[in-house]
Parts: structure tokens; C-alpha cells; sequence
């Protein structure tokens, strides 16, 4: 199981996953900015090494207040606004999975839209096996968990892999500023992270073939599309963007191609018949094009900067 231990949700223990997985860990990293501490510090009294602790005593107490970060003086004048932040961050951590909201319904409280529901449990229990509704999840077979064990990015591309600038394209993600990712390699899990793919923002007539930033949840689905919006680190089309229905092709000859839907050459890496054996995004956010021996034939990094 991929993760980091304090933010995955119950019932991963339990052997289920719900739509609800990311929420609990937003939870989690929202009380831990508004704190200013992390989730767990060996430094503290053995009571408040663990946050959620600290937090269910300190709602217990009525005295939220004390857990507002101290070294924060924005966090000090609105603490109305962060008490407030952190009911919604607690909805998030109910150990009930259905009692949480959606990411959808956590934005629009945060944007004071909707309220946060009543009666919110502070115990934060994990739920057991007998306790877990597993008609309404994904039970984790063996065969599930070892797949869980893997990766879920995909970084790498072989020969005579095209893909299409299609609305029905696999990672084909649209966010609230107009902007939309069609992603074809993807680095990474669980934060921001690095993706090539077709881009577009606005009317999304014309697109580029483009490396941008993207947040990921813990299985590599690309996230908050409200809040966290693809940022452009180098593109290959800037003067000749492309249309829906374009494709890139990495062929058999060792070509990374671009062409537009009817067919013209947008771009092209012009390294045929030089021995590429494949495509690969690096975990610095560089695209490359290497050889049998896994030396760089081209990449994108060295454009950027020439440029």
C-alpha cells in the first residue's frame, strides 16, 4: 500500500477505498497549516504528539482557538475564519466515510456558501472490519493490494504509441479557470507533480503540446481542478498551436510528431533513425527521448533553456 501512514483514511485498514479517500487526507494537511505543526511531533508532550489527539481534546474543551498557529499573524487576527476552517477540515476527518463531503461541497464551504454539517463527531475512530459498508467500496482483494504495492503514474512510452487530442482521451481533465489537461505521461503521486500532454485555456480552440504542473491524489488521478490549476513549465507549439483531434506519435522510427487534426506537422523532435528506444518524463519534469542504453537523445530541458 502506497501513502504516507498518517494521511490515508481508516479504511484503507479495512479494505475498502471510497470517493471519500482524498477528502480525509485534505483534512489532515488543512489542520496541519492552520496548526503550524505536523501530524505527529516527537517533540511534544506524549498527549499532543499526535495531532487528531490534541484536536479532539481541544474541541472537547470548546478551545479550538489554542491550536491556531502562533507564529502566524494572519492566523491570529482571523481566527473567527480559521475556527471556521478547521469545523470543515474536521467534517473531512469523520470516520464515518459517509459523513464527509465531497471535494466539491468542501470548496463551496470554504467559499462561505455552504454551511458545515451539524453534529460532527471529534473522536475520529477508525472504523473496523465489521463496521465498514463494503457495498458501497472497493474491497481490497490480494490481488487489488499488490497492485496497490505499484506505481500508478506512467512516466514512459515505446515505439508506435500515439496518442489523440480527444474530449473522450484517457486523463482528460478540465478545471474551473477554462483551462483543460489531456495528460499522456504523468510523473509522480500525491501532490504537485510533472505531465506532458495537450493543453488549453479558454475557449480551448487551439491546443498546445505542453509540460505542466498538476496536483495528484495518492493513485495518480489528477485533483483539485477548483483550486490547483496546471501550470505551464515549456511547450513545443507555442507559434503553431493544434486543434481537437490532433495527435502526438512517437513512431517506429524514433520520431516524437505532432500533427494537427488534418494532418500538418505542428512539431516534430526530428530524431528519426537515431536509435530512440523510448519516451520518458524524469522526475525533474524533463522529457526525454533515450536510447538503448538509456543515454538521452533529445529533451526537453535543454530547449527551455536555450530558449
Amino acid at each position: 500500500m502506497r501513502g504516507t501512514p498518517v494521511y490515508l483514511v481508516p479504511e484503507w485498514l479495512s479494505g475498502g477505498i471510497t470517493e471519500k479517500v482524498d477528502v480525509y487526507s485534505f483534512g489532515i494537511v488543512v489542520l496541519e497549516i492552520l496548526s503550524g505543526r505536523r501530524h505527529f511531533e516527537a517533540s511534544e508532550s506524549q498527549d499532543e504528539q499526535v495531532m487528531l489527539n490534541l484536536f479532539r481534546k481541544k474541541a472537547e474543551e470548546g478551545q479550538l482557538v489554542d491550536l491556531i498557529d502562533k507564529h502566524s499573524e494572519d492566523m491570529q487576527f482571523y481566527t473567527e475564519e480559521v475556527i471556521k476552517t478547521m469545523q470543515i477540515a474536521s467534517w473531512c476527518l469523520q470516520s464515518d466515510y459517509t459523513k464527509r463531503p465531497s471535494m466539491s461541497m468542501v470548496v463551496k464551504a470554504m467559499e462561505g456558501v455552504l454551511d458545515v454539517e451539524k453534529d460532527l463527531d471529534y473522536s475520529f475512530k477508525p472504523q473496523t472490519v465489521n463496521g465498514f459498508n463494503f457495498a458501497d467500496s472497493t474491497p481490497l482483494l490480494p490481488s487489488v493490494l499488490s497492485c496497490l504495492s505499484q506505481p500508478f503514474d506512467y512516466p514512459t512510452a515505446n515505439h508506435s504509441t500515439t496518442w489523440v487530442n480527444s474530449v473522450t482521451a484517457n486523463h482528460s481533465v478540465d478545471f474551473t479557470d477554462s483551462s483543460t489537461v489531456r495528460a499522456i505521461l504523468l510523473r509522480g503521486t500525491f501532490g504537485p507533480t510533472s505531465a506532458c500532454g495537450f493543453y488549453c485555456n479558454g475557449n480551448c480552440e487551439s491546443y498546445l503540446f505542453a509540460i505542466f504542473i498538476v496536483n495528484t491524489n495518492s493513485v495518480s488521478f489528477i485533483t483539485s481542478t477548483s483550486i490547483g490549476f496546471p501550470q505551464v513549465v515549456w511547450s513545443a507549439n507555442r507559434n503553431k498551436p493544434v486543434k481537437i483531434n490532433s495527435t502526438l506519435q512517437l513512431t517506429a522510427e524514433g520520431d516524437l510528431v505532432l500533427r494537427d487534426a488534418d494532418g500538418t506537422l505542428a512539431w516534430s523532435t526530428n530524431t528519426a533513425g537515431k536509435s530512440v528506444a523510448g519516451l520518458n518524463l524524469t522526475d525533474e519534469g524533463n522529457l526525454v527521448l533515450f536510447d538503448s542504453k538509456n543515454a538521452t537523445v533529445w529533451q526537453s530541458l535543454i530547449i527551455q533553456l536555450i530558449l
